[in-house]
């Protein structure tokens, strides 16, 4: 089993021959013939709308047919991001006595509330927070992609890392990966028994 992070993919095919994908998190499982097969991905969703991340997972499943399981997280920021410092003239910025880039660590950051927003030296970094997660799967009687759960991203800011820069910030959760992959080995166990069951085998881990 291989988890890659942030890695290009050009396996699809029919109407989607000649796409390339870069997942966020993708899961590579061996077959019975050692070859390593994609069976599950993640796509997350930022300023990537909840229509776009839809049509990714058509793409997993309409171009590649290997793939058992697509979780999509759409996360939004309330308010949205605006630099704070932006307007600042020069010496007020270097008033505020920033750290250098990478000596900026999450102690700094004051967090109001689990959600966010999360503010420093004064100013507000990182708005509240919030997101839905699905997980999807292919229909094996219409052979389309469909949504199989749904829930809320509750994973509060106290429990990330925050990584920042003025005018640039990026959130990690640091466990995220090792939770969707025990959530998404649970499922595919069941989807696999299913499978099993069936006659047509149409979505076998084994492919």
């Amino acid at each position: 089993m291989n988890i890659a992070r942030d890695q290009r993919y050009e396996i699809f095919g029919g109407i989607y021959t000649g796409s390339e994908k870069v997942p966020d998190l993708a899961l590579d499982i061996k077959n019975n013939m050692g070859v390593g097969k994609v069976k599950f991905v993640v796509e997350v969703g930022f300023l990537e709308t909840y229509e776009e991340l839809v049509q990714d997972a058509k793409l997993w499943f309409g171009g590649n047919e290997t793939v058992l399981l697509v979780m999509l997280v759409k996360l939004e920021e309330d308010p949205c991001y605006w630099c704070s410092i932006r307007d600042l003239t020069e010496r007020e910025f270097a008033e505020l006595e920033f750290p250098p880039r990478n000596e900026i660590e999450d102690q700094p950051f004051t967090i109001s509330g689990p959600y966010g927003p999360a503010e420093y030296k004064g100013f507000k970094w990182v708005g509240k927070i919030a997101g839905i997660f699905e997980f999807w799967t292919l229909d094996p009687d219409t052979r389309l992609a469909s949504r199989i759960m749904t829930g809320m991203v509750s994973k509060p800011l106290t429990n990330v890392i925050i990584q920042a820069y003025p005018c640039r910030i990026s959130l990690i959760w640091e466990k995220i990966p090792e939770a969707i992959l025990g959530l998404a080995n649970c499922l595919m166990s069941v989807m696999n028994m299913t499978v099993k069951s069936t006659s047509t085998g149409a979505i076998s881990s084994q492919a």
